[in-house]
């Protein structure tokens, strides 16, 4: 079962510059090689792309990538600076962490 996120960030979002080629993870599938995004580089996808994909969207992905930390946070601040959304993800990220 795929989560809200998965499915709204499946539209084809398109990003450029740097944010284009950063978070970019070489992965398996069957019978082929694909390129994916990384934890911290999606959930920063999501912020900067709230206005897409949606603000509950958005505070779902960070509330699970902090229940689950398959990154630090120094990849989250490395991916949001890099997206633009670090000023954005802060408040979130300072909720979570009180």
């Amino acid at each position: 079962m795929t989560s809200s996120v998965e499915t709204r960030l499946n539209t084809g979002l398109r990003r450029a510059g740097a944010a284009r080629a950063s978070g970019l993870v070489a992965t398996e599938v069957p019978f082929t090689q694909c390129a994916a995004t990384s934890p911290a580089n999606t959930v920063s996808d999501c912020l900067k792309f709230r206005a897409k994909v949606g603000l509950d969207v958005a505070i779902e992905a960070i509330r699970d990538a902090w229940r689950e930390r398959p990154f630090t946070l120094d990849a989250l601040d490395r991916y949001s600076s890099v997206c633009r959304v670090q000023r954005v993800m802060q408040p979130y990220i300072e909720a979570l962490t009180a």
